[in-house]
């Protein structure tokens, strides 16, 4: 049972040490802390929707939302799914 438990730890540690690795490879931290600190001084009333937008203005996706929005009100809103605006995205 010992060397299961000791073989599960080593595992998790693992796993941690490649998250690590990942997130900062990819500036995550460096960046949630610009998130943060911005967020605490702009106190808004909605922290989580603070979040939301400026995840979505970080990665440029409400842009490509805005332009695919405004492509639909060209054409027949009727034939608009939720299966082409994945397929868009």
């Amino acid at each position: 049972m010992a060397s299961a438990s000791t073989r599960e730890a080593r595992e998790k540690y693992e796993l941690k040490q490649r998250a690590v690795k990942f997130y900062d490879k990819n500036g995550v931290p460096k960046k949630m802390e610009e998130i943060l600190n911005s967020m605490f001084y702009d106190n808004p009333d909605d922290v989580y929707g603070h979040l939301v937008r400026i995840y979505f203005n970080c990665t440029g996706r409400m842009k490509r939302l805005n332009h695919f929005i405004r492509s639909a009100k060209l054409i027949n809103l009727k034939s608009l799914t939720l299966t082409s605006y994945r397929a868009y995205m």
